[in-house]
C-alpha cells in the first residue's frame, strides 16, 4: 500500500531550494547565485489541484520543473507517493517518472514539428517500453479521442493544429503512462480566451474521471481561483501567503495577495478583503532580482506597510496560521488586525 493510498499526501514538498550559481572571470569562479526558488513547502493530495500563482519572475517555473527532477534542486526535499525523489539515481527517476508527467505552457514549441501526432503521443510509451506496436497505436487512438480530437489526427503533423489543438495533443501525451499528478505550467496562457475555457473543462473532465491531482500554474488568479482547491501565492521564490481556494478569496492576509486582489477587475471577495483591496493602489515597479535579493521580507520594497521589522537583514517574516490550512509568511497579516 503506497503513502498517498492511506490518506497521505501525493506530492509533499519541503523546503525546496533552486539556486543557479553565478560565476565570473577565467576560471569561473562563483560570485553569487539566483535564487530562484528559495525554501518552498507544500502538500497535495491525490485527485487535487494545488494553485500557483504570482507575477512573472517569482520562480513558478522553476519550482514546477524542480518538481519533476528537470531541473536540479540545490535543497530540500520532494515526495512523490511516498518516495524522496530528489536523491534518486536517473534509473530509478525513470520508473517514478511514469506516475508524473508536464503539460508545457507553450503548445507550439512543446511539439516537435518533425514527427506526426500518433509519434508525439506514443513517444512516452516507447520511451517506458511499455506495451507492443500495435497496443501503442490503439492508445493512441483512446487518447485522441479521450482529449477530444478526431482519428485522423494521428496522421498530421503540429503545423495543421490550431494553439488549442495543440495543447490537447500536449495533454494526451502527458496522459499516455495514466499518471498521478500532472504539472500545468500556464498550460492556457499563449491560447485564444475563447479557448480557453475549453482546455480548462477538459483538465476538469480529466481529474473527475482519472482521479489526477494537478499543480496548476497560471498569474491569473481567477483561473486559479476556478482551477484550484488549495492555492500558494508566490513571490521571489517564496510561498508567502496559501490556504483554500475559497478562504484565500475571502480572507486574504498578505499585503502582496491584497494587491493582487487589487489589480483584478471584479475579483469576487470577502466584505472586508473587498474594501481592503481597493484601498490598495496597483503594483508599482518589478519583482526584485533573485539575484540579489532584498534584506528581510523580499516584499519591504514594495510594500505600503512595511517597518524596519521588515527591513531587518536576515530575519524572514514569522508563520502565522490564520485558520486551518491558511498560513501566512508576514510581520504584520491583515487578518490579525
Amino acid at each position: 500500500m503506497t503513502v498517498s493510498s492511506m490518506g497521505q499526501p501525493l506530492l509533499d514538498v519541503r523546503d525546496l531550494k533552486v539556486h543557479f550559481p553565478i560565476t565570473s572571470g577565467l576560471f569561473r569562479k562563483v560570485v553569487g547565485a539566483v535564487r530562484a526558488v528559495d525554501g518552498v513547502s507544500f502538500a497535495l493530495e491525490p485527485g487535487k489541484t494545488f494553485g500557483l500563482a504570482g507575477e512573472s519572475g517569482c520562480g513558478k517555473t522553476t519550482l514546477a520543473r524542480a518538481i519533476l527532477r528537470l531541473e536540479e534542486p540545490t535543497d530540500g526535499k520532494v515526495f512523490f507517493d511516498g518516495a524522496e525523489i530528489t536523491s534518486m539515481s536517473d534509473a530509478q527517476l525513470t520508473a517514478v517518472r511514469t506516475g508524473m508527467q508536464m503539460v508545457f505552457q507553450d503548445p507550439y514549441s512543446s511539439l516537435n514539428p518533425r514527427l506526426n501526432v500518433e509519434r508525439i503521443v506514443s513517444e512516452p510509451l516507447r520511451v517506458h517500453r511499455v506495451g507492443t506496436e500495435r497496443e501503442r497505436h490503439e492508445r493512441v487512438a483512446e487518447l485522441l479521442t479521450t482529449v477530444g480530437l478526431p482519428p485522423d489526427a494521428a496522421a498530421r503533423h503540429p503545423h495543421e493544429f490550431s494553439g488549442g489543438q495543440r495543447q490537447r495533443i500536449g495533454i494526451a501525451r502527458a496522459l499516455a503512462l495514466r499518471p498521478k499528478l500532472i504539472v500545468a505550467d500556464e498550460p492556457v496562457s499563449s491560447l485564444d480566451v475563447s479557448i480557453r475555457a475549453q482546455i480548462l473543462n477538459l483538465m476538469r473532465n480529466l481529474q473527475d474521471e482519472l482521479g489526477i491531482a494537478y499543480v496548476f500554474i497560471a498569474h491569473d488568479l481567477a483561473l486559479v481561483r476556478n482551477m484550484s482547491h488549495k492555492v500558494g501565492i508566490m513571490y521571489l521564490g517564496h510561498i508567502v501567503e496559501t490556504a483554500s481556494s475559497d478562504e484565500l478569496f475571502l480572507h486574504p492576509a498578505h499585503p502582496y495577495t491584497l494587491a493582487l486582489l487589487a489589480a483584478v477587475p471584479g475579483a469576487e471577495t470577502g466584505g472586508r478583503a473587498r474594501e481592503r483591496a481597493r484601498r490598495f493602489a496597483p503594483l508599482e515597479g518589478d519583482v526584485p532580482s533573485p539575484a540579489c535579493p532584498p534584506s528581510g521580507c523580499p516584499f519591504h520594497p514594495r510594500c505600503a506597510r512595511a517597518t524596519e521589522e521588515c527591513r531587518e537583514a536576515g530575519v524572514f517574516p514569522p508563520r502565522h496560521e490564520l485558520a486551518p490550512g491558511h498560513l501566512v509568511w508576514c510581520h504584520h497579516p491583515l487578518e490579525t488586525e
